[in-house]
């Protein structure tokens, strides 16, 4: 039986520079026993929020809400950077129905194209 939720960072790469105007965050969200979240299942991910903040130079500048997106367990939001440097990325998810959880972060670097 599962105990708690984990996530993978599909997109941006870990280390990588970002260099597009917007930053494409896409996650999976399965089962730590290896399951995935299927629609209609009993752990649907249509009713998992999953959310992500972003912080730069250690200051929280932005939280914002992933979108399901009717995919095995994958959700996504895009959204642009005003500044350039260093990003750190905290995704977490959360079952209210069975109450299991799930956190992973992610280090990239952003710079702003021309």
């Amino acid at each position: 039986m599962a105990e708690r939720l984990s996530i993978q960072i599909l997109s941006p790469y870990p280390g990588t520079i970002a260099s597009l105007k917007d930053i494409i965050l896409r996650v999976q969200v399965t089962l730590d026993c290896g399951l995935p979240a299927c629609s209609g299942g009993r752990f649907d991910p249509g009713r998992f929020r999953v959310t992500a903040t972003f912080f730069h130079n250690d200051e929280n500048v932005m939280e914002i809400p992933l979108k399901y997106t009717g995919n095995v367990g994958e959700f996504v939001y895009g959204t642009h950077l005003m500044a350039n440097g260093s990003y750190v990325v905290e995704v977490n998810a959360y079952d209210p129905e069975t109450g299991l959880a799930g956190r992973k972060t992610l280090n990239f670097y952003y710079k702003r194209p021309f």
